[in-house]
């Protein structure tokens, strides 16, 4: 008996060490970021979302064995539409107009919160990216740049 609750403590163990791993911030990213910026565009009218245009722009001589996947930002997770060259550039939605927003979005709109890997600042997100193979996470800092026309959704 003992040595069947010594093997599911393990297991256990083993089991809760892969999640709390599983999103482990780097300390330095293996690239030079050029720039990290983020457009916010309102709604054209009362009630819907707004938009949000995420670009990250790497140094020319970035190396091949990166490959930047998406970003985790305003506790959403989009992967990057766009590539030009050294450019990413991701669209998400925005938040609606709380006014607006029935209980029902409201409660998922929390629930989103909750299930979040990551604690952020309003202008701060996570890049992931594949370096040899191997799913990485690195924390930048957004510039906001006023935007004037939004980009297609």
């Amino acid at each position: 008996m003992r040595f069947v609750i010594v093997i599911f403590s393990v297991f256990l163990l083993v089991s809760c060490s892969g999640v709390k791993d599983k999103y482990t911030l780097e300390s330095d990213f293996p690239v030079e970021l050029k720039e990290a910026n983020y457009q916010e565009f309102s709604p054209g009218a009362r009630g819907l979302s707004s938009s949000i245009s995420v670009s990250i722009k790497l140094a020319e001589n970035s190396s091949e064995d990166v490959q930047l996947k998406g970003l985790y930002f305003h506790d959403q997770y989009v992967g990057f539409t766009s590539t030009e060259g050294n450019k990413f550039t991701a669209a998400m939605k925005g938040t609606p107009d709380n006014e607006v927003m029935d209980d029902v979005q409201k409660k998922v709109k929390e629930t989103n919160k909750e299930d979040f890997p990551f604690q952020l600042n309003p202008d701060e997100a996570v890049v992931c990216y594949l370096q040899k193979g191997k799913l990485k996470y690195y924390k930048v800092q957004l510039k906001r740049v006023q935007g004037i026309i939004p980009p297609p959704m």
